[in-house]
């Protein structure tokens, strides 16, 4: 089952979608807003801020041009870091999200290439499904 299937519809503040297809791993984890209490008995008590799940997405690239790698930087930009929403194509289930910056892209340049960059990962946090 794909994370389309528990998201809602949704659009993004900036009509840009990424979509480059990751070289390392992908890797998501779904979650809700919640706050999580021990009390003195040692039972749990959970409060639940939303009933709507999320999923952050972790993306690795090895290599990429300099062009690529400055795509994603671009759009850390044009998106005000984690303020604005974009959408960002899934490489393996085809659907396309609604995501935001969860943390900034890292450029690396290893050895003597200089026509080439990685990006170490970033993590988007996936808010809803395009229409």
């Amino acid at each position: 089952m794909s994370m389309a299937t528990f998201l809602p519809i949704k659009a993004a503040d900036v009509n840009q979608t990424l979509e480059l297809t990751p070289q390392g791993s992908l890797t998501d984890a779904s979650d809700f807003i919640q706050n999580t209490h021990e009390a003195d008995d040692g039972s749990i008590v959970v409060t639940t801020f939303s009933d709507q799940s999320y999923f952050d997405v972790t993306l690795q690239w090895d290599i990429l041009t300099t062009a690529e790698a400055e795509t994603i930087v671009a759009l850390w930009q044009t998106t005000i870091g984690r303020e604005k929403t974009f959408y960002w194509k899934h490489p393996s289930d085809g659907s396309t999200y609604v995501v935001r910056f969860m943390t900034p892209p890292t450029r690396v340049q290893t050895g003597s290439i200089h026509s080439y960059r990685g990006i170490n990962s970033i993590t988007l946090r996936v808010e809803g499904k395009k229409a």
